[in-house]
């Protein structure tokens, strides 16, 4: 067991760390056999006073308490609103590869003012999904499941059902109204895949690639990353002089994948000399422990640009933003800014620089089911900026109002009008530059925030 008494002497110990392209790490301090159920709560303070960030606040609490999720909250700083706890960490590693039971669309939760009710607009609908054979489509309006309106007491209960009917809504520029339209969806398993759209088209002689990437995930093997490089490498084909990633919707996931995707984009001479793409901070302990087991250029201090097999070298990229935008999807922005040009346009982001390891119980088999996703590090990038509590403010400011949602790819989109406008230098037309404001606010789902986290998960899984 790791204990406040052994730490110094494990500084000084040698071990090997296997590292993929992935970079997810084996857990540098395996338990002991004997781990028990009984045992979880000792298992999560062994964790929790090596790996976590704030570890120097951490204060014991009843290590008796049945309730392991309680007791894993109570030894949390108090300004810590991104580690959790899963009691099914079967499920989780299946929705780390990003295998997942879902009804499969991305919902936005808002509300207006003068109102108590909930509605959810539809961001994107995953391909091949039940929600996309049953017709459901981005910029659709929930008002209604099963019937029951959508309240700050409900609306969370109903949405997390594994089938339901959902009333539409349609808005008139003023207020929603309900419709007759109905549509039933049942979950089922789906294979998330990181990019929902692409395409190439042509603006004033510009030849300009578009993406919508949804989930930092690098799959079984590294597929999730292969089929991004692959859309890459044909955009790159069709002979794109410009390129548009569309990140308003994408909270975060595994670090390998946004190291990845930056490989793909940073210019080659940053590539070929491995120039640092992101810095990790840690508490004094691991901090400690990296730069005397791996040296000052460990790989788990700094993450490096590196050959991916696909690349675009490109002199700029174009990022479109929103409050949703977080996390790794942070990390790929502020980490190529320092070595091209990139443009970003929304509104700010949510500000997420904060990183998590996934820990599960590593015995074969494991002793209980339980996993922990601990806030471990803190990023900056290579010119030390991080700290962004505030968001990262867009260059250009244009709401993402899903009110008046249009098709992705669609240039009537105020963002993607604002984009090739960038691009081509034309002017932009009258109602982009009137883009309506949002008339409602976010409701934030903490719980998809929290899941969509920096991640580093272990090898062997």
């Amino acid at each position: 067991m790791i204990t406040a008494g052994n730490k110094k002497l494990l500084l000084f110990l040698f071990l090997f760390i296997l590292l993929n392209g992935c970079y997810r790490h084996d857990d540098p301090f395996p338990a002991d056999d004997d781990t028990k159920e009984a045992d979880v709560n000792e298992w999560i303070w062994e964790k929790m006073n090596t790996y976590y960030y704030w570890e120097d606040l951490l204060v014991d609490t009843d290590r008796s308490d049945p309730d392991h999720k309680s007791y894993f909250n109570s030894l949390l700083y108090e300004d810590d609103g991104f580690s959790w706890i899963s009691d099914d960490a079967e499920t989780l590693r299946g929705e780390l590869d990003g295998e997942i039971l879902a009804l499969g669309f991305s919902p936005a939760f808002g509300v207006f003012s003068n109102s108590r009710n909930i509605f959810i607009v539809v961001e994107y609908v995953y391909p091949g999904s039940n929600a996309e054979v049953a017709g459901l489509k981005r910029g659709d309006i929930i008002l209604k499941i099963d019937g029951q309106d959508l309240t700050e007491d409900n609306y969370l209960d109903l949405y997390d059902k594994t089938e339901y009917t959902l009333s539409l809504g349609e808005y008139n520029g003023s207020g929603i109204y309900e419709t007759d339209n109905e549509i039933f969806i049942v979950t089922n398993t789906l294979e998330v895949e990181p990019v929902v759209y692409s395409e190439v088209f042509e603006a004033d002689a510009h030849r300009i690639g578009y993406l919508v990437y949804v989930d930092f995930i690098s799959g079984n093997d590294d597929s999730k990353l292969e089929d991004l490089g692959q859309v890459i490498d044909g955009m790159k084909m069709e002979g794109i002089t410009e390129l548009i990633i569309d990140l308003r919707y994408n909270r975060g996931g595994d670090v390998g994948a946004a190291k990845y995707f930056g490989s793909l984009l940073a210019p080659e001479v940053n590539i070929q000399n491995r120039d640092v793409f992101i810095r990790f901070d840690y508490n004094d302990f691991l901090e400690n422990y990296y730069h005397h087991s791996e040296g000052e250029n460990s790989d788990h201090l700094n993450i490096r640009f590196e050959e991916a097999g696909y690349h675009l070298d490109l002199e700029q990229v174009i990022i479109l933003t929103s409050s949703h935008t977080a996390s790794a999807s942070e990390l790929l922005l502020v980490g190529l800014e320092p070595y091209m040009q990139v443009v970003s346009i929304g509104e700010p982001t949510f500000g997420k620089f904060y990183g998590s390891f996934v820990l599960f119980d590593e015995n074969d088999p494991p002793r209980h089911n339980w996993a922990i996703v601990p806030v471990v590090l803190k990023y900056a990038n290579a010119n030390g900026f991080s700290d962004f509590v505030n968001g990262v403010d867009p260059d250009y400011y244009v709401p993402d109002n899903l009110l008046e949602a249009k098709p992705f790819g669609d240039l009537t989109d105020p963002m993607m009008a604002r984009a090739v406008s960038q691009i081509t230098g034309n002017p932009l037309d009258e109602n982009a530059r009137t883009a309506p404001m949002k008339s409602y606010e976010d409701k934030i789902d903490w719980n998809r925030i929290r899941k969509g986290n920096l991640l580093m998960v272990p090898e062997d899984r």
